[in-house]
Formats: structure tokens, sequence, C-alpha cells
């Protein structure tokens, strides 16, 4: 389990007196993939650094005991139930503790495909990252212990066994972790503190090197004075620092940046259910180890994951099928390149934004033929029957997949969810083009930067979690040689292990 040796620098919001101004070198709005880095970054630099994050600071010691429902309430923003608007719902479901979604997801670190990378280079000028990109991978995928999962689950078994007798090219999925013990539930927080979540990893880090954290501390404006930042507010206090780094995430930092959030991206999907008759024991092993990765260059992926039998029985046409859930595999069927691109949007009538978002035909194309091909593969595996979250098509036997290849879907025929909410407030070589230049600095604002999923101006055609941490790092070098400081040396960062 995680060392609590750090726990005297994490402020909670009783411990921060109305009124109260604090100072220093930076602030920085977010634990999530961005926040944490920029912030241990910099005080692993020397610099005095003060972390802002909305949520509690949790470890596998509050909620490995939890049932996934209390987890749920935890670790998830509004119990879980974020959607967008537009022609057809999307649930997007959010972290909200210290280090963000990297707590809910399943530790999938997958760099960017080389086609994405060209874009950010040639499309938008970001050359000095993609120069350095190897270089700050290395340095991320180190300290995190990043590595091929070593042994897959049964149900990742039955999906790989699947795709081969159909053809299909798929890998082994890469995942931050260390002496996992496969307790299959990363979405609902490790209990075993192994996966290398932000709140166990990079924010630790940063505390023992001096930062400062500030718990259920909302910030709720930037301060600006003569066209330069000067700090951060929340309700209690105010935050002073000559630099703000903003990572509080696709959803929020446009808000906090007070600009309607454009060119938002995420990756939308639904799942396919497979009933086996064989057992899979769904939630014995990593959840995510393997993936179809031949359908990523088209912005198609395919991975094996893991649902808690009380979160699957809502996923499936009736309860009586949760009473084999020992016999069930489950695949995410998600849209990585979207052509759809919605706007984050102030809600005036509370704190959350309003995100549009109005699903294109060919998105809606790509979900069925993700389908088609999940189920082909559960098929081709054994599976019985399969679940589905096409309308018309909730349950399928082998004859029934015929029938969804020749029928053309609406946005109303689906049951969608999404991950990886990013690009709203995109790094770019002009203000035309982004909100932020190439090294993360707000057009217009000095020592405003902003550093999270949102600032990457192309979806990286994969989880983007590995390619946030490099866009962090990139800024926390851009701020440090502004200063006259550099990086910690790389030698330091090889091998760290936060038990």
């Amino acid at each position: 389990m995680l060392k609590l040796d750090f726990l005297d620098n994490v402020v909670p919001r009783e411990g921060v007196p109305r009124g109260s101004v604090f100072e220093s070198d930076a602030v920085v709005v977010g634990t999530g993939a961005g926040g944490a880095v920029v912030a241990r970054e910099l005080a692993a630099a020397g610099l005095r650094v003060r972390v802002l994050e909305e949520g509690g600071y949790h470890t596998g010691r509050d909620y490995g005991p939890k049932t996934p429902l209390e987890s749920v309430r935890m670790l998830y923003r509004k119990n879980g139930f974020t959607a967008t608007m537009g022609n057809v719902p999307v649930l997007l479901p959010q972290g909200c503790a210290v280090g963000g979604s990297t707590v809910i997801n399943s530790g999938t670190a997958l760099r960017p495909l080389e086609s994405t990378v060209l874009r950010w280079r040639d499309d938008f000028g970001l050359r000095e990252l993609t120069d350095r990109l190897e270089e700050y991978a290395v340095r991320v995928e180190r300290f995190l212990g990043v590595k091929p999962v070593p042994k897959l689950s049964r149900a990742n078994e039955l999906f790989r066994l699947g795709a081969d007798r159909m053809g299909y090219r798929g890998s082994v999925i890469t995942r931050n972790e260390r002496d996992c013990r496969g307790a299959g539930r990363c979405y609902l927080g490790c209990p075993n503190d192994a996966k290398q979540a932000m709140n166990v990893s990079y924010v630790p880090d940063a505390l023992r090197r001096g930062a400062v954290l500030y718990t259920r501390a909302k910030a709720r404006k930037v301060l600006i004075e003569k066209g330069r930042t000067v700090g951060v507010a929340t309700s209690r206090a105010q935050f002073r620092a000559p630099i703000v780094v903003v990572a509080a995430g696709a959803c929020f930092s446009p808000l906090l940046l007070r600009r309607a959030g454009r060119h938002f991206v995420m990756h939308p999907g639904t799942k396919v259910i497979a009933h086996f008759d064989q057992e899979v024991r769904i939630t014995e092993g990593v959840p995510q180890g393997f993936h179809i990765d031949q359908f990523m260059d088209q912005g198609v992926s395919l991975e094996a994951i893991t649902l808690h039998p009380a979160i699957m029985s809502s996923q499936l046409p009736d309860f009586t099928a949760i009473q084999d859930f020992n016999h069930l595999a489950v695949v995410a069927c998600r849209i990585i390149e979207s052509e759809t691109e919605g706007t984050v949007l102030r809600n005036p009538f509370g704190s959350w934004p309003i995100i549009w978002y109005w699903l294109k035909p060919n998105d809606i194309e790509k979900v069925r033929q993700a389908v088609l091909v999940a189920s082909d593969i559960y098929f081709a595996a054994g599976a019985r029957k399969v679940y589905t979250g096409v309308h018309g098509f909730e349950e399928m036997e082998p004859r029934d997949v015929e029938r969804l290849r020749r029928v053309k879907l609406g946005p109303g025929d689906l049951e969608l969810m999404a991950n990886h909410p990013q690009g709203s407030a995109r790094w770019a070589d002009s203000p035309e083009k982004g909100v932020a230049d190439p090294d993360g600095q707000v057009w217009g604002v000095r020592g405003l930067y902003v550093a999270d999923a949102s600032s990457m101006p192309v979806s990286p055609v994969s989880n983007p979690q590995l390619s946030i941490m490099v866009f962090a790092t990139h800024c926390a070098r851009k701020i440090l040689e502004g200063m006259g400081r550099t990086l910690l040396e790389e030698s330091h960062v090889a091998g760290h292990h936060s038990h």
C-alpha cells in the first residue's frame, strides 16, 4: 500500500480560514494526468507550488473495502452521471478526486499514433513538443512502471482467441502499474494502490518535494491584472502566484479560462457483452489486457473490459442474464478518431458545464461496424449469444448479426457512453487555431498555462493518458526554462516507486 508520509502537506477545506491569501511561485488547478505531472516537475525543480483539487484525497485504504456504488459516489463526478446534450445523450463518467480520472481508468498507457504526432507538428506547430516526444514518453513510462500486461485474464484470452480465429490483429495492452494483483476493479479505484494513478505516484512525489495540496478546493476564478495572471481564487481564499496552470480537464478548463470550449472531442461508443457456456470470471485479473489495434488508424478501438455485476445488470436487457454473471465477458467498442466536435459552454443555472455534442452519421456507422466486429469475435470464441447497446439488437444470436449488417442506424438507435474528453483548449501556433501557444501559455495572458486533456489539438487515437502527461511534461519544461531552471535529470526519475 501507499506510504502516507506526505499528508502534512495536504490541507482539507476546513483547514483554510476564510479570506486567506497564500503566496507561491506557481498554482496548479487539478491533479489529473496533466496537473499532477506539472506540479511534480515544478516542485522537483525547487519551485514553491500550491495545488488545488475539487475532490478529496482517497487511496486503496478508503475505496478498497467499499461496495461498487460507494466507490462510485466517492470517486466519480455526479455519481458517474455526467452526460452531453445533442441528438443523442452520451454518458461521460469522470473522476472527481485527487488523481482525477486516472483513479478510475484501467491504467492503459499507450503512445499516440505517428499520424497524430505528425498532425500536431504540421497542422498546429507543436514542433518542439513532437521533437521531444520520445524523451517525454520514456520519462513518464519509467516513472510509472509502464509495461505490457504479464498475464491475460480468462475474459481477455477469449477475446484474443476469437480475434485470432477471425484473422483480426490485436496486441497486449501496456499499463502503468507496480505489483498488480489482478483485483479486477481498476475503474472503482485500485484497492492495492498498484495501478500508478496520479494519487499514488506523481501527487505524493510532488508533496514529498514540498508542494502543498488543498483538497475540496474548487477554483472559482483565475485572477488577471494588466494582461498577466496573478493567481486563483476559491470560495475561501486567494492563491497568488505569477504562474497559474489550469488542468481541470476538457469539460472545466474552458470555464476557468472564460472561453467557450470549442473543438471538444471524446471517444464515444457502446459495449458488447458475450454469454459463454464456460465460466469466464470476468472480475478476476486485469480488466483491459488485450485490444484490437488493427482499426486504430481508422479511428476504431475494441478493448476487453470489466464490469462489476452491480453495474453490468443495468447494461443487460433483463435481470435474468445477470444470474450467469460468471459466464459473461465484455468489450468496449470506441470511436477514437471522431468527426464530431462538440462545444463546452458555461451553464447559467449551475457550476457544471453544458456539453453540446451532435453525433455525425459517419461516427454512428463506425459504432455499428465496431459492434459487428466485436460480435463476430465473440461468436468465433464460442459465445452463445451477445448483448449490445444497439436498440433492436439488445440480444443477438449468430443469425442476428447478418440482420445488423444490413440496417442503417440513427443516433437514437444507440446507447452511448464516452471516455477521454479532450481538445477544448488546444495548443496551436496561432490564436486563430487554439487557446494556448505551443508551450501551453494562453494567448494574451502572460503566466497562464493550460496543460491537460483539453490541450491536445487532435486526439492521439488511443487512450490519451500518456499523451496528456507528455503535454504536461513539455509545459513544465517551458515554464522552468522561462525561470532559468530545468527539469530534474531523468536519472532521478527512473525506477521511482511510490509504495
